[in-house]
């Protein structure tokens, strides 16, 4: 279960992992399902704006 742990915001912080480590995950690499507050009104302004 430490795949999908690395994904987490918090897990590197927790546990003093670091770049270079093997559990090391980019921060752009990592996984994101939560959207952040607004984007969909964002994307409804592009799509009206075009």
């Amino acid at each position: 279960m430490l795949a999908p742990s690395r994904h987490e915001r918090g897990f590197h912080a927790a546990f003093g992992i670091r770049p270079g480590d093997p559990m090391w995950l980019e921060a752009r690499g990592r996984a994101s399902i939560w959207r952040q507050k607004g984007i969909r009104e964002n994307a409804r302004n592009e799509m009206e704006q075009r």
